[in-house]
């Protein structure tokens, strides 16, 4: 036996597992709800369902192709698009902006939120949002390091905020607010007065504002909605940010603008220098198709999806359910059943019927009784979802006994 044999083996030392955690960020973000309903979807297809999906956000209508590029480039600089924009700006509402210091272009206008909250909101503040509201909202806030709180947006008062209702101790705290007019998802347009309530809360408390107007290009004919440049102090302390062209598909650009306050365009201007995009100009040729849109093609596209939403409202109406015709956009907020959750209905309509919609948790605590309908989808597939609905779940009575069945099923 040789002499290595003699000596005791020697215990191997234990590895310890690596302890891998997760920025406290990440737990506060939002699961995509979605995500939990591909099962559902799955099962749809399982059954022979050619799943109807009405929750894509960009709309289904090609940007026409525009005129061939000038030579040498003259007319696609930036400043000739900002001029242009603020040409525009002045005809709709006679506001005047400066195009080199208080317009930024944007080759994707929903940015803009993660850029103001990147300027202003430091780790541990907090930013006001409205709920329901566009996630894109809490998302920015999050990742930037402050706290999202949310002030309610009820129907009983036309979906406006209580701004004298946030608690004390929250505008105190807060840098950054948040408002969405033309509202997403609510459909909803404040008039001219409620500006003057959103001024005086902003002044008195220090609060810089941020508004979500990307639905702003989405109105009837002839309707242009009032936005917080509109009031006299509305630059001083806040900007709108502005979707170029809301009702169409810009193959995965969302070409845009923020106008207002230069300071914190400044801020955003050298955020946007650093993020690991394409470089503005690559971008340009899309924005001067989009400045060049005939105003009878808009009238068009706008006249579509409101023939598609007056098809979806009628529909649903007839099955008893309870759906708010929408001011601006074409989303439409469908009440749910009394007693269920948004994510159990758009489940079931999946399950049954194998068409998607959006449940409303997704926009905040207060959209859990509704779902979102985008009617991005052609009328033979408006019409096949309204007769999927009209038999798999015949009114929204029956749907409600469903429920109550269910619930008694299971104790």
């Amino acid at each position: 036996m040789s002499r290595s044999s003699d000596k005791p083996e020697r215990p191997r030392p234990l590895r310890r597992p690596m302890l891998i955690e997760k920025a406290d960020r990440i737990h506060r973000l939002a699961v995509d709800p979605m995500e939990e309903l591909e099962r559902a979807r799955r099962r749809a297809e399982r059954r022979g369902f050619t799943v109807i999906d009405f929750t894509g956000a960009d709309p289904d209508v090609l940007l026409p192709e525009g005129a061939p590029e000038p030579e040498g480039g003259g007319t696609l600089s930036s400043s000739a698009i900002r001029r242009a924009v603020a040409e525009r700006f002045r005809a709709e509402r006679g506001v005047r902006l400066d195009p080199e210091r208080e317009i930024l272009l944007l080759p994707h206008a929903r940015d803009a939120f993660r850029l103001f909250a990147l300027g202003f909101v430091d780790h541990g503040e907090v930013a006001l949002l409205p709920d329901p509201g566009d996630p894109a909202y809490r998302a920015a806030t999050t990742l930037a390091g402050g706290w999202p709180i949310g002030f309610p947006l009820h129907e009983s008062r036309r979906h406006l905020p209580g701004l004298d209702r946030i608690e004390p101790e929250a505008a105190r705290r807060a840098r950054l607010l948040f408002i969405g007019y033309p509202a997403r998802p609510l459909g909803a347009a404040p008039e001219r007065p409620f500006y003057d309530e959103l001024v005086r809360f902003a002044r008195r408390n220090n609060i810089v504002v941020v508004q979500d107007a990307t639905l702003a290009g989405a109105v009837a004919p002839g309707e242009t909605p009032a936005g917080l440049l509109d009031h006299p102090e509305g630059r001083e302390l806040g900007v709108e940010v502005h979707d170029l062209a809301p009702l169409f598909d810009c193959g995965g650009w969302r070409p845009g603008f923020a106008a207002g306050n230069r300071e914190m365009l400044f801020a955003a201007r050298t955020l946007l220098d650093r993020f690991p995009h394409p470089p503005l100009r690559t971008s340009l040729p899309l924005f001067r198709r989009v400045l060049d849109l005939p105003e009878e093609e808009r009238r068009r596209v706008e006249a579509l999806f409101r023939s598609r939403v007056d098809r979806v409202t009628e529909g649903l109406a007839s099955l008893s359910w309870e759906v708010e015709r929408p001011r601006a956009g074409h989303d439409l907020w469908v009440r749910v059943p009394q007693g269920t959750h948004s994510m159990r209905f758009a489940s079931l309509l999946l399950r049954r019927a194998g068409v998607a919609v959006l449940p409303g948790a997704l926009f905040g605590e207060f959209g859990h009784g509704h779902v979102l309908i985008r009617p991005n989808r052609d009328e033979a597939s408006i019409d096949e979802a309204l007769d999927r609905l009209r038999r798999m779940l015949p009114a929204r009575r029956r749907v409600s006994e469903w429920f109550r069945r269910r619930r008694e099923l299971l104790g």
